[in-house]
Parts: structure tokens; sequence; C-alpha cells
């Protein structure tokens, strides 16, 4: 849950990973700044708040983010940001629970799942050998 004005610090390997929240919401009022392995082409969902950060080198990188609303919709509004990104779709079940994008011989790999209004995301990011 999210308390009003925590701001949130985690350790991801070597990679300091920041969450700022306002008004105990998860909605707009929520900054998230990407890990430093993060790629910059690789869209982080919008209106949600990091929970967790495994920065794994030059392999990738997993993180998990939490929003309010429903799994169906978050996976549809992700979808379209890494589209929109260039991402290509190369697998998806169930309406988006689980979805598999391509760009160029980096892959990410997408779980929404959700319960009583709120939703997680999780994304692994394999980055090329």
């Amino acid at each position: 849950m999210i308390r009003k004005g925590i701001t949130l610090v985690l350790m991801a390997g070597l990679s300091l990973v920041s969450v700022a929240c306002r008004n105990g919401e998860t909605g707009g009022g929520v900054k998230v700044a990407a890990p430093a392995a993060s790629p910059a082409d690789l869209p982080l969902p919008a209106a949600a708040a990091l929970r967790t950060a495994q920065d794994l080198g030059e392999k990738g990188l997993n993180l998990v983010f939490e929003a309010r609303g429903e799994p169906v919709a978050a996976a549809a509004a992700y979808r379209e940001r890494l589209s929109g990104a260039g991402w290509r779709l190369v697998a998806e079940a169930e309406e988006g629970t689980f979805m598999s994008f391509r760009k160029g011989s980096r892959s990410v790999a997408v779980g929404v799942s959700g319960t009583e209004g709120v939703t997680s995301i999780s994304l692994a990011y394999v980055a090329p050998l």
C-alpha cells in the first residue's frame, strides 16, 4: 500500500531506483525513475509505482510495478506503449496477461495480474548476448 508523501529508494545491483509518491495514489502523482540499466527505448508502465527492481548486469533486468485498475486495461495500455516505441508483439496469452515483445535482438516478457483493483505488471528485459 502506498502512503502519503513517501519516497522509496531501492538498491538494484549497483543501480539506484527512486520512486516518489504524492497524494497517496498510484495514479498521475507517481514518479518512476528507471534503473540505470533500463534501455532508453523501453517505456515503463504509465501511472505505476515501482515495487521491485533487479539489475542482472549485461543479461538484462527484472522490474515489478503496481497500478490501480483492471489487468486487462493495464495490459492493453502497456501493449500500446511498447508498440509505439517500436517493440514488436511476438506472443500474447489470455487478453494480455502474458506478452512477449522483440526489438532487434532484445526481448521483454510482460506479465500482468491483479486483484481488488490493484494490478501488478512484471517486466523481464533480456539484453542481447
